[in-house]
């Protein structure tokens, strides 16, 4: 009676659920276990369907698993039997059922494979990622200690002193020409409104001579007061073009967009600078700086302390 409680409890200890009913043996060929011990669970979906019974190297040093199938489900002779290992240590068989139309039998051989070890490829992922960063932190070091780069950072303070220079000559410059661009446009305006008077003086001027000049060849002197009048006339259409502000003279006499013009010029000659100052790394096309430059210039659109 010790004997066989001691059997049963044996049996119990390796998973054997039958004591009675050794089912199907099979063996399958390893090169390499992952360790995997006797007593091992075969699963199939999930399902318990037999057991590691032995485990021996034979004289090829290959690893010679006897696997006990308790089911009676049939299995195709292509299926293998895959070593799977588990996240959290230890593995595991797992059957996969080939699709051929015979069926192994009682002692036939079937295929190993395997599952690749998780904590070997996240081990491998870590150490890809970690030769990444020592290799972009070594660049990026080289990079900042470039001559070049420090040079140019270092002329950034002249080119900015020298723009702060020019705007403000520029600024001087238009100060000193908006008193007399006023006068001249006021000249010109004042000019203009004479011109009918002009004209009435031009023609009695040129009667009196015609009067005078009556001896003369009348139809030459005709020809020439039809000539002056039609130049008065055009003259007063110019000059009236002039008043309004057509044309390009007009446009630089009376048209106010032109100093609003040279005004926004200055703002956004401004606006660069102030961009220059907060992103230099937009402007200066230092190798190696693409995605520097990328990020400079969306910083630089959407600040609107610069661009508003």
């Amino acid at each position: 009676m010790s004997i066989c409680i001691l059997l049963l409890g044996y049996n119990f200890m390796m998973g054997r659920d039958n004591l009675f009913d050794r089912g199907r043996s099979f063996k399958v060929y390893y090169d390499n276990t992952q360790g995997l011990s006797v007593g091992t669970k075969l699963m199939y979906n999930g399902f318990k369907i037999g057991m590691v019974r032995s485990l021996k190297m034979d004289e090829n040093q290959k690893i010679v698993a006897i696997v006990e199938v308790s089911s009676d489900m049939k299995i195709p002779e292509d299926s293998k039997i895959k070593i799977e290992a588990q996240l959290l240590g230890g593995v595991t068989l797992k059957l996969l059922k080939g699709n051929s139309k015979d069926f192994a039998e009682d002692g036939d051989v079937l295929e190993p494979d395997y599952s690749k070890d998780v904590f070997g490829m996240i081990n491998t992922k870590v150490v890809n990622v970690t030769n990444s960063a020592d290799s972009l932190f070594g660049t990026l070091n080289a990079f900042l200690h470039k001559q070049e780069l420090n040079e140019a950072v270092n002329s950034v303070p002249v080119v900015l002193h020298e723009l702060t220079a020019t705007i403000i000559e520029i600024r001087k410059t238009i100060a000193a020409l908006e008193p007399a661009l006023k006068q001249t446009s006021g000249s010109l305006s004042s000019f203009s409104s004479n011109l009918p008077e002009y004209d009435r003086q031009l023609r009695e001027g040129l009667e009196h001579f015609n009067k005078a000049g009556r001896q003369m060849d009348s139809v030459r002197i005709a020809d020439l007061l039809n000539n002056l009048s039609t130049s008065s006339e055009k003259l007063a259409l110019l000059m009236n073009d002039l008043n309004q502000g057509k044309g390009s003279m007009g446009k630089l006499l009376k048209d106010e967009a032109l100093y609003a013009d040279i005004r926004n010029s200055n703002a956004q000659l401004q606006s660069m600078m102030l961009d220059l100052k907060k992103y230099p790394e937009k402007y200066i096309p230092v190798p190696g700086t693409k995605s520097q430059r990328k990020k400079a210039k969306k910083k630089s659109l959407a600040d609107t302390a610069i661009w508003h």
